[in-house]
Protein backbone atom coordinates (compact mmCIF):
# COMPACT_ATOMS: atom_id res chain seq x y z
CA UNK A 1 0.00 0.00 0.00
CA UNK A 2 1.27 3.46 -0.92
CA UNK A 3 2.48 5.49 2.05
CA UNK A 4 1.35 9.01 2.90
CA UNK A 5 4.89 10.25 2.20
CA UNK A 6 4.87 8.76 -1.30
CA UNK A 7 1.46 10.26 -2.05
CA UNK A 8 2.61 13.67 -0.83
CA UNK A 9 5.71 13.44 -3.03
CA UNK A 10 3.59 12.60 -6.08
CA UNK A 11 1.27 15.53 -5.34
CA UNK A 12 4.24 17.88 -5.05
CA UNK A 13 5.69 16.60 -8.32
CA UNK A 14 2.35 17.08 -10.06
CA UNK A 15 2.03 20.62 -8.65
CA UNK A 16 5.54 21.56 -9.80
CA UNK A 17 4.92 20.02 -13.21
CA UNK A 18 1.62 21.89 -13.60
CA UNK A 19 3.04 25.26 -12.55
CA UNK A 20 6.16 25.01 -14.73
CA UNK A 21 4.12 23.84 -17.71
CA UNK A 22 1.68 26.73 -17.24
CA UNK A 23 4.54 29.25 -17.11
CA UNK A 24 5.96 27.83 -20.35
CA UNK A 25 2.58 28.10 -22.11
CA UNK A 26 1.92 31.62 -20.80
CA UNK A 27 5.33 32.80 -22.03
CA UNK A 28 4.68 31.41 -25.48
CA UNK A 29 1.19 32.87 -25.66
CA UNK A 30 2.56 36.25 -24.60
CA UNK A 31 5.35 36.14 -27.17
CA UNK A 32 3.03 35.18 -30.03
CA UNK A 33 0.15 37.48 -29.05
CA UNK A 34 2.14 40.67 -28.45
CA UNK A 35 1.81 43.51 -30.95
CA UNK A 36 5.58 43.73 -31.47
CA UNK A 37 8.33 41.19 -31.97
CA UNK A 38 10.65 42.11 -29.08
CA UNK A 39 9.27 39.51 -26.66
CA UNK A 40 9.20 36.92 -29.46
CA UNK A 41 12.84 37.50 -30.40
CA UNK A 42 14.03 37.46 -26.78
CA UNK A 43 12.10 34.33 -25.79
CA UNK A 44 12.97 32.32 -28.88
CA UNK A 45 16.61 33.37 -28.65
CA UNK A 46 16.64 32.09 -25.07
CA UNK A 47 15.01 28.83 -26.18
CA UNK A 48 17.58 28.43 -28.96
CA UNK A 49 20.48 29.00 -26.55
CA UNK A 50 19.14 26.57 -23.94
CA UNK A 51 18.28 23.89 -26.52
CA UNK A 52 21.76 24.06 -28.06
CA UNK A 53 23.44 23.88 -24.64
CA UNK A 54 21.28 20.87 -23.76
CA UNK A 55 22.21 19.18 -27.02
CA UNK A 56 25.92 19.78 -26.34
CA UNK A 57 25.64 18.39 -22.81
CA UNK A 58 23.66 15.40 -24.05
CA UNK A 59 26.17 14.50 -26.77
CA UNK A 60 29.10 15.50 -24.49
CA UNK A 61 31.12 16.61 -27.53
CA UNK A 62 32.02 19.95 -25.90
CA UNK A 63 31.68 18.88 -22.28
CA UNK A 64 35.08 20.21 -21.20
CA UNK A 65 35.06 23.24 -23.53
CA UNK A 66 32.43 25.80 -22.42
CA UNK A 67 33.65 28.31 -25.02
CA UNK A 68 32.81 25.87 -27.80
CA UNK A 69 29.33 25.30 -26.38
CA UNK A 70 28.80 29.07 -26.14
CA UNK A 71 29.94 29.50 -29.76
CA UNK A 72 27.52 26.79 -30.92
CA UNK A 73 24.64 28.42 -29.01
CA UNK A 74 25.38 31.89 -30.44
CA UNK A 75 25.59 30.45 -33.96
CA UNK A 76 22.16 28.85 -33.54
CA UNK A 77 20.70 32.14 -32.28
CA UNK A 78 22.19 33.95 -35.26
CA UNK A 79 20.48 31.54 -37.67
CA UNK A 80 17.19 32.39 -35.94
CA UNK A 81 17.90 36.12 -36.15
CA UNK A 82 18.76 35.73 -39.84
CA UNK A 83 15.29 34.32 -40.39
CA UNK A 84 13.79 37.30 -38.61
CA UNK A 85 15.86 39.85 -40.54
CA UNK A 86 15.18 38.20 -43.89
CA UNK A 87 11.46 38.14 -43.09
CA UNK A 88 11.72 41.84 -42.25
CA UNK A 89 13.19 42.55 -45.69
CA UNK A 90 16.85 42.80 -44.62
CA UNK A 91 18.07 40.15 -47.05
CA UNK A 92 21.69 41.23 -47.35
CA UNK A 93 24.82 39.21 -48.02
CA UNK A 94 26.47 40.62 -44.88
CA UNK A 95 24.05 38.58 -42.76
CA UNK A 96 25.88 35.43 -43.85
CA UNK A 97 29.32 36.57 -42.63
CA UNK A 98 28.93 35.39 -38.99
CA UNK A 99 27.57 31.96 -39.90
CA UNK A 100 30.14 31.38 -42.66
CA UNK A 101 32.88 32.41 -40.23
CA UNK A 102 31.48 29.97 -37.68
CA UNK A 103 31.54 27.08 -40.18
CA UNK A 104 35.16 27.92 -41.06
CA UNK A 105 35.98 27.97 -37.34
CA UNK A 106 34.40 24.52 -36.85
CA UNK A 107 36.34 23.03 -39.75
CA UNK A 108 39.64 24.55 -38.62
CA UNK A 109 39.00 23.50 -35.03
CA UNK A 110 38.66 19.88 -36.14
CA UNK A 111 42.38 19.91 -37.04
CA UNK A 112 43.12 20.07 -33.30
CA UNK A 113 40.57 17.46 -32.22
CA UNK A 114 41.64 14.07 -30.90
CA UNK A 115 42.35 11.60 -33.68
CA UNK A 116 39.30 9.57 -34.64
CA UNK A 117 36.82 12.12 -33.26
CA UNK A 118 37.15 14.81 -35.93
CA UNK A 119 34.00 14.04 -37.92
CA UNK A 120 31.96 13.52 -34.75
CA UNK A 121 33.10 16.91 -33.42
CA UNK A 122 32.22 18.63 -36.72
CA UNK A 123 28.84 16.91 -36.99
CA UNK A 124 27.80 17.57 -33.39
CA UNK A 125 28.65 21.26 -33.69
CA UNK A 126 26.94 21.79 -37.04
CA UNK A 127 23.92 19.59 -36.34
CA UNK A 128 22.20 22.10 -33.99
CA UNK A 129 22.16 24.62 -36.85
CA UNK A 130 19.91 22.25 -38.79
CA UNK A 131 17.99 20.62 -35.95
CA UNK A 132 17.38 23.77 -33.86
CA UNK A 133 18.51 26.84 -35.81
CA UNK A 134 16.65 26.11 -39.06
CA UNK A 135 13.21 25.52 -37.45
CA UNK A 136 13.65 28.68 -35.37
CA UNK A 137 14.57 30.67 -38.48
CA UNK A 138 11.47 29.32 -40.25
CA UNK A 139 9.41 30.31 -37.20
CA UNK A 140 10.53 33.90 -37.72
CA UNK A 141 9.88 33.76 -41.47
CA UNK A 142 6.33 32.56 -40.81
CA UNK A 143 5.65 35.33 -38.31
CA UNK A 144 7.46 38.38 -39.69
CA UNK A 145 6.40 40.11 -42.89
CA UNK A 146 7.47 43.23 -44.75
CA UNK A 147 4.55 45.50 -45.61
CA UNK A 148 5.90 47.54 -48.49
CA UNK A 149 2.92 49.88 -48.70
CA UNK A 150 3.55 51.14 -45.18
CA UNK A 151 7.33 50.61 -45.35
CA UNK A 152 7.35 48.74 -42.07
CA UNK A 153 7.70 45.27 -40.62
CA UNK A 154 4.60 43.51 -39.36
CA UNK A 155 4.83 40.79 -36.71
CA UNK A 156 1.88 38.38 -36.65
CA UNK A 157 2.29 35.40 -34.35
CA UNK A 158 -1.06 33.76 -35.11
CA UNK A 159 0.26 31.35 -37.75
CA UNK A 160 3.02 30.13 -35.45
CA UNK A 161 0.57 29.89 -32.57
CA UNK A 162 -1.58 27.46 -34.58
CA UNK A 163 1.45 25.19 -34.97
CA UNK A 164 1.91 25.10 -31.20
CA UNK A 165 -1.81 24.49 -30.65
CA UNK A 166 -1.78 21.51 -33.03
CA UNK A 167 1.38 20.16 -31.39
CA UNK A 168 -0.12 20.50 -27.90
CA UNK A 169 -3.37 18.84 -28.99
CA UNK A 170 -1.40 16.01 -30.61
CA UNK A 171 0.79 15.46 -27.53
CA UNK A 172 -2.10 15.64 -25.05
CA UNK A 173 -4.50 13.30 -26.86
CA UNK A 174 -1.76 10.89 -27.92
CA UNK A 175 -1.07 10.42 -24.21
CA UNK A 176 -4.75 10.19 -23.20
CA UNK A 177 -5.80 7.82 -25.99
CA UNK A 178 -2.64 5.77 -25.62
CA UNK A 179 -3.14 5.44 -21.86
CA UNK A 180 -6.78 4.39 -22.26
CA UNK A 181 -6.70 2.23 -25.39
CA UNK A 182 -3.05 1.68 -26.34
CA UNK A 183 -2.20 -1.95 -27.08
CA UNK A 184 0.08 -1.99 -30.13
CA UNK A 185 3.51 -0.42 -29.70
CA UNK A 186 4.46 2.21 -32.27
CA UNK A 187 8.28 1.96 -32.31
CA UNK A 188 9.22 0.23 -29.05
CA UNK A 189 12.97 0.48 -29.56
CA UNK A 190 12.69 4.29 -29.49
CA UNK A 191 9.76 4.88 -27.15
CA UNK A 192 8.34 1.80 -25.41
CA UNK A 193 5.30 3.68 -24.05
CA UNK A 194 3.98 5.13 -27.34
CA UNK A 195 1.23 3.18 -29.04
CA UNK A 196 -0.32 3.11 -32.50
CA UNK A 197 -3.68 4.02 -30.95
CA UNK A 198 -2.17 7.06 -29.23
CA UNK A 199 -0.41 8.09 -32.44
CA UNK A 200 -3.71 8.03 -34.35
CA UNK A 201 -5.61 9.74 -31.53
CA UNK A 202 -3.10 12.58 -31.43
CA UNK A 203 -3.33 13.24 -35.16
CA UNK A 204 -7.14 13.16 -35.10
CA UNK A 205 -7.18 15.68 -32.25
CA UNK A 206 -4.76 17.92 -34.13
CA UNK A 207 -6.99 17.75 -37.22
CA UNK A 208 -10.15 18.52 -35.26
CA UNK A 209 -8.71 21.54 -33.48
CA UNK A 210 -7.28 22.86 -36.75
CA UNK A 211 -10.82 22.94 -38.14
CA UNK A 212 -11.56 25.72 -35.63
CA UNK A 213 -8.78 27.98 -36.95
CA UNK A 214 -10.83 29.73 -39.70
CA UNK A 215 -13.07 31.10 -36.95
CA UNK A 216 -10.31 31.73 -34.40
CA UNK A 217 -7.63 33.09 -36.75
CA UNK A 218 -9.41 34.59 -39.80
CA UNK A 219 -6.31 36.65 -40.75
CA UNK A 220 -4.62 33.49 -42.04
CA UNK A 221 -7.33 30.87 -42.38
CA UNK A 222 -10.55 32.75 -43.02
CA UNK A 223 -10.98 31.48 -46.57
CA UNK A 224 -10.02 27.84 -46.07
CA UNK A 225 -12.38 24.88 -46.07
CA UNK A 226 -12.77 22.54 -43.12
CA UNK A 227 -11.21 19.76 -45.17
CA UNK A 228 -8.11 21.88 -45.88
CA UNK A 229 -7.75 22.69 -42.21
CA UNK A 230 -8.19 19.03 -41.24
CA UNK A 231 -5.34 18.13 -43.62
CA UNK A 232 -3.26 20.92 -42.11
CA UNK A 233 -3.83 19.54 -38.62
CA UNK A 234 -3.10 15.96 -39.69
CA UNK A 235 0.19 16.99 -41.32
CA UNK A 236 1.30 19.02 -38.30
CA UNK A 237 0.29 16.19 -35.96
CA UNK A 238 2.23 13.64 -38.01
CA UNK A 239 5.40 15.73 -38.00
CA UNK A 240 4.99 16.50 -34.29
CA UNK A 241 4.97 12.76 -33.53
CA UNK A 242 8.02 12.22 -35.73
CA UNK A 243 9.84 15.05 -33.94
CA UNK A 244 9.07 13.50 -30.57
CA UNK A 245 10.36 10.12 -31.73
CA UNK A 246 13.48 11.71 -33.19
CA UNK A 247 14.45 13.24 -29.86
CA UNK A 248 13.68 9.93 -28.16
CA UNK A 249 16.17 8.34 -30.54
CA UNK A 250 18.82 10.91 -29.58
CA UNK A 251 18.22 10.44 -25.86
CA UNK A 252 18.41 6.66 -26.12
CA UNK A 253 21.56 6.95 -28.21
CA UNK A 254 23.26 9.04 -25.52
CA UNK A 255 21.67 7.29 -22.52
CA UNK A 256 19.77 10.20 -20.94
CA UNK A 257 16.20 10.41 -19.66
CA UNK A 258 15.71 14.16 -20.22
CA UNK A 259 17.62 16.68 -22.31
CA UNK A 260 17.87 19.07 -19.35
CA UNK A 261 16.23 20.32 -16.15
CA UNK A 262 15.25 23.97 -16.72
CA UNK A 263 11.51 23.16 -16.74
CA UNK A 264 10.86 21.32 -13.44
CA UNK A 265 8.83 18.16 -13.97
CA UNK A 266 9.18 18.34 -17.75
CA UNK A 267 12.93 18.17 -18.36
CA UNK A 268 14.68 20.57 -20.67
CA UNK A 269 13.63 23.03 -23.36
CA UNK A 270 14.55 20.47 -26.02
CA UNK A 271 12.09 18.04 -24.42
CA UNK A 272 9.33 20.65 -24.79
CA UNK A 273 10.05 21.78 -28.35
CA UNK A 274 11.12 18.47 -29.95
CA UNK A 275 7.73 18.03 -31.64
CA UNK A 276 7.57 21.70 -32.63
CA UNK A 277 10.96 21.60 -34.40
CA UNK A 278 9.61 19.17 -37.01
CA UNK A 279 6.08 20.57 -37.10
CA UNK A 280 7.16 24.14 -37.89
CA UNK A 281 9.23 22.96 -40.86
CA UNK A 282 6.11 21.32 -42.28
CA UNK A 283 4.06 24.42 -41.55
CA UNK A 284 6.59 26.56 -43.42
CA UNK A 285 6.28 24.31 -46.48
CA UNK A 286 2.49 24.51 -46.36
CA UNK A 287 2.41 28.30 -45.89
CA UNK A 288 4.90 28.73 -48.74
CA UNK A 289 2.72 26.66 -51.06
CA UNK A 290 -0.35 28.68 -50.04
CA UNK A 291 1.45 32.01 -50.52
CA UNK A 292 2.82 31.18 -53.94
Amino acid sequence: MESVKERFKKMNNLTVRTISGAVYVVLLLGALSASNAIFFVLLFSLFAILATIEFNLMTQVNRTHPFRTAADALATVWVFLMGYLIGAGQNRAVLWIPIVSYVIYILVRSLFTDEGRELKAISNSLFPLIYIGLPFALSALISVHTVNYFQRTLFVGEALLTVFICVWANDCFAYLVGSAFGKRKLIPRLSPHKSVEGFIGGMVASALIAMLFPALFPYYFGGFSLFSMAMYGLFIGLLASIGDLFESMLKRRFGVKDSGWVIPGHGGILDRIDSFLFAVMGAFVLFSIIAY
